[in-house]
């Protein structure tokens, strides 16, 4: 099939020239090292591009396709353009073009019963995704930023656990192709990509998997990038491209009075709302306002609001995802492009920030935008009649006059944005074109006779060009610190973790950027005054937080609000300039979330750290409907549950306020007198639900008809008690398990080793050997019959067939550590050390493997011993035997002198940091998929939970 008829099969419609011309290259194995194509292109095929070339084997071509940008984004188109094309190929016939690609990429990938594309999200604050985690060898589009990915590859994926650091470096690092969007904005990461590329290659020997491959996009591509893919004569006749292309966009300038002192924006938001209003005036029906921080766009927005004539939406990066995808889905059908002619039918103020600049496919009337650096203003001015769907739109350039003065210096953009004023003013179009603009019911007044430029695609793009100092229009371009061999040597350290680390923001966002942010979430079922030992650490265990339901901010920001400081006003852009102020240290409490067993209340604001999940009770205030609001009083509305039913995991709790805030109040009060579940069900079977959201009805039902579990409130009370059915499951090693029936470690080692021999296919036949008998071997430290007999409720027993998995264990973790008790388990013992020690007492020699990657394979199969074993007291320790193997518990590997930490190091120089950590991904990732068979009860199908490490 060729390229063309594969995205017709897709799209419904021919590609553009350049869309061809791209993929013979692909299918060459001959990617660009960077692509400068105008706004407007349809770059988000790339992805379509990357996937035909994989399905078609082409030299080189990577099952992870990785999509990043630098923005914290409203809406992901190209999210939603992959999701898309996964759904389009899992559902066709095998006899179909696209079941042609379908069947190849599932020969590629895992097998017929897998999905032949799968698609995930890394987005700062989007709800974590493990999708891309389950397999190496599932072809699969992630789409990204700069932080999510960039940390990943520094082993030290933020938002995850340390122990699943390594999978996820290894991953990104090998057989990916990344795909770098708006590469100008994020040169600190383009070159520690380069760096982190060539040190796959830093090894003895070859782990035998393609390193990662880097293509920028931009429309100023970095010099040096060698072969820059650019638009020709061909694209430029298109006639769906040069009517995006050559539509006009008259933008007039407009320049306010200063503001009273340093930071005051009121003119510049007087402006805003003033030219938003006459562009309603003249007929526009979706006129978008941008503004370059969070606190001037809600500004703006609540001066819009109260203009009767149409509605003001306003869209944030710092919102909550579960919010941002509420306002997308009302909102979309009336601003997007390709819209309905007629919609809206009534006008709507889009206020935004830079938010919108990618990812979002909205199509603006009019704009009005506050300036900026020009590659701002492009992307802005891109979703400005974004279809050409009429021949000139009218738009807004508004500037303060203390931003744009000689010595201006914004905090943002730098002197780029005073640059670029003066640059508009240098080039103004020529007369008014004779086509009215978009909606206009009048000819232009002599009021309106403005500086105006010209910001259509094309015609911006040739004046651009034709500036020799055009790197003074956009933001001084930071460089990442060389990434030394000394840095990766620390951070691929992850259990434990160095003292002392290299800080991973400046390698992704460069010096003077602000590091991780923190993700804040409330909670309406948290009681500032009644916290307790524990207490709140329990009440969220409830309903464990997920990031679907945080806003992503910057530490200093939220040490300042609660200590009721004001702080300076943020932007929309990741890793931005570093405006950390000293903020007194606050006493309010925050609980800083780790999961249930390591969570803890912190007791002073001067304890948050980037990178932390906090949080705080509903009642703090902080948070509105559009998002981050830290004047707001108001008790914020507790999304956990919707949250959690969107993820398929259906729950309910009981709390009054969210009972009463989600409309089923005399549900919940009836359902906390029940006494079994049988009335529970009758009572939910019986509940009209006609009056809450469409979730809740959802919940009620599943509820009803499914797996029913009733939690007592951690506070005694009854009151924060929970209906919760499809519950998560784990297994030993996070202290939680669900299994159908007992599973024999014989037979769980051979379905281990079937997947890993599957995972280590394209390896070198020694690698492969050594992989697949760890696989073998990695948990025969079960044999221990203390463990033996906690699988068994505790209880001391005579060991007969070794168990795996015991189907008493549960959620219920006081019965757990009751039966670990009672089998003189030790507290937190490792079974994978026991099972490396008692490989090490093998006297036989081994032959066609690795041996001591073999034994570091089975101890570190759950995270650990990178580079250290971790200490624990077993005081009545025992003699284990396996097979022919003897050892002792006490086996000392977590003595400095054990020898587990000089084979990591000898391991990492032999294959590399990201070979090593590639490798024992094969051997993890087999596990995990070994176990969800176990857990499903049968093959091939996906669980309802990702195995945690």
């Amino acid at each position: 099939m060729t390229f063309a008829a594969f995205f017709r099969a897709l799209h419904g419609m021919d590609p553009f020239p350049w869309q061809e011309r791209l993929a013979a290259m692909a299918i060459a194995g001959q990617w660009p090292s960077s692509i400068a194509l105008p706004t407007a292109a349809g770059k988000t095929t790339l992805i379509d591009i990357a996937v035909y070339a994989l399905a078609k084997k082409a030299p080189g071509a990577a099952r992870r396709i990785f999509f990043v940008v630098d923005r914290r984004v409203i809406v992901d188109e190209a999210a939603e353009h992959a999701a898309d094309l996964c759904e389009k190929l899992a559902g066709a016939g095998p006899l179909s073009a696209l079941g042609e690609i379908a069947a190849a990429l599932r020969e590629i990938g895992d097998g017929r019963d897998a999905p032949p594309l799968a698609a995930a999200s890394l987005r700062g604050g989007v709800a974590r995704d493990n999708t891309w985690t389950r397999s190496p060898r599932q072809p699969l589009v992630v789409c990204s930023t700069v932080d999510q990915l960039g940390s990943s590859l520094l082993f030290r994926a933020y938002g995850t656990s340390g122990y699943s650091w390594p999978v996820r470096a290894a991953l990104a690092a090998y057989d990916s192709l990344i795909i770098l969007d708006e590469a100008h904005i994020s040169q600190p990461f383009a070159e520690t990509l380069a760096q982190v590329r060539q040190y796959t290659a830093w090894s003895e020997e070859r782990a035998g998997v393609e390193p990662l491959k880097v293509v920028e996009m931009s429309a100023t591509p970095s010099s040096g990038m060698g072969e820059v893919f650019r638009e020709n004569t061909d694209d430029i006749q298109n006639p769906e491209l040069r009517r995006r292309w050559t539509a006009s966009k008259r933008a007039s300038l407009q320049e306010t009075e200063a503001g009273a002192k340093e930071g005051d924006f009121t003119p510049l938001v007087t402006q805003l709302v003033k030219s938003a209003q006459e562009l309603l005036k003249d007929g526009a029906r979706v006129i978008g306002v941008i503004a370059n921080r969070v606190g001037t766009a809600r500004a703006v927005h609540e001066s819009l609001s109260r203009d009767e004539r149409a509605v003001a939406i306003l869209l944030t990066g710092r919102a909550r995802p579960y919010d941002r995808g509420q306002l997308w889905e009302k909102w979309k059908a009336s601003i997007q492009l390709g819209r309905a002619d007629g919609a809206p039918a009534k006008p709507v103020f889009v206020v935004a920030t830079q938010c919108i600049e990618v990812g979002a496919n909205i199509d603006f009337d009019a704009l009005v935008t506050e300036a900026a650096g020009i590659d701002a203003l492009e992307q802005r001015f891109g979703r400005l009649n974004r279809g050409g769907r009429f021949p000139n739109a009218r738009a807004f350039i508004v500037a303060q006059k203390d931003q744009v003065g000689v010595r201006a210096d914004d905090p943002i953009y730098g002197g780029a944005l005073a640059a670029t004023w003066r640059w508009l003013k240098d080039h103004p179009a020529p007369e008014d074109p004779e086509v009215p603009a978009a909606g206009r019911k009048r000819a232009a007044s002599k009021k309106e006779k403005r500086t105006q430029v010209e910001m259509g695609v094309l015609a911006l793009r040739r004046n651009l060009e034709a500036t020799p100092d055009r790197e003074t229009l956009v933001a001084a371009k930071k460089h990442a610190p060389v990434l030394m061999p000394a840095h990766v040597d620390l951070l691929c350290q992850t259990s434990p973790e160095p003292a002392v680390i290299p800080e991973p923001a400046l390698f992704l966002h460069g010096p003077d950027s602000e590091p991780a942010d923190v993700r804040l979430i409330w909670r309406a079922d948290l009681a500032p005054e009644n916290r307790g030992e524990n207490l709140w650490t329990e009440i969220a265990a409830i309903c464990p937080p997920s990031a679907a339901e945080a806003i992503s901010l910057p530490a200093w920001v939220v040490q300042r609000w609660l200590g009721k400081e004001q702080a300076p006003d943020m932007s929309d852009i990741e890793g931005g300039p570093d405006a950390r102020a000293r903020s007194k240290p606050a006493s309010k409490p925050v609980l800083c979330w780790r999961g249930p067993d390591e969570s803890e209340v912190l007791a002073s604001t001067s304890e948050i750290r980037p990178g932390m999940t906090l949080v705080v009770p509903a009642a703090y205030g902080g948070c509105d409907s559009w998002g981050w609001n830290p004047s707001s009083d108001i008790v914020v509305c507790d999304v956990g549950d919707a949250v959690k039913n969107g993820l398929g995991r259906p729950l309910l709790r009981l709390h009054p306020e969210l009972a009463r805030q989600w409309n089923y109040a005399d549900l919940a009060t009836g359902l906390r007198t029940c006494e079994s579940r049988e009335d529970a069900r009758n009572l939910l079977g019986s509940f009209s639900s006609k009056d809450c959201l469409p979730w809740v009805r959802r919940a009620i039902q599943t509820l009803q008809t499914g797996k029913l579990d009733l939690i007592g409130d951690p506070a005694g009370d009854s009151s924060a008690c929970a209906a919760l059915s499809g519950r998560r499951v784990f297994d030993q090693n996070s202290s939680r398990s669900a299994y159908s029936g007992e599973v024999s470690l014989k037979d769980h080692l051979a379905g281990c080793a079937e997947w890993c021999a599957r995972f280590a296919g394209d390896l070198p036949e020694a690698l492969r050997n050594a992989v697949v008998e760890a696989a073998k071997r990695h948990d025969i430290g079960k044999a221990d019959r203390r463990f033996q007999a906690w699988l068994r409720g505790g209880n001391p027993i005579e060991v007969g067939e070794l168990l795996a998995k015991s189907k008493r264990s549960g959620g219920d973790s006081g019965a757990i550590e009751r039966a670990r008790a009672r089998a003189g388990y030790p507290k937190g013992g490792r079974h994978e050390l026991l099972s490396a020690a008692l490989l090490s007492n093998r006297t036989a020699p081994a032959e066609g493997l690795d041996w001591d990657l073999l034994l570091h394979l089975v101890a570190s199969h759950h995270g650990r011993c990178r580079p250290f074993a971790p200490c624990i007291d077993d005081s009545d320790p025992v003699e284990v035997t396996f097979e022919s193997w003897t050892a002792s518990s006490a086996h000392g590997l977590e003595r400095a002198s054990s020898g587990v930490s000089e084979r990591f190091w000898k391991l990492t120089r032999r294959y590399g940091w990201y070979g090593l950590a590639y490798l024992e991904t094969l051997l993890r990732l087999s596990d995990h998929r070994r176990s969800e068979e176990e857990k499903k009860g049968e093959r091939g199908k996906e669980s309802e939970c990702t195995k945690s490490s």
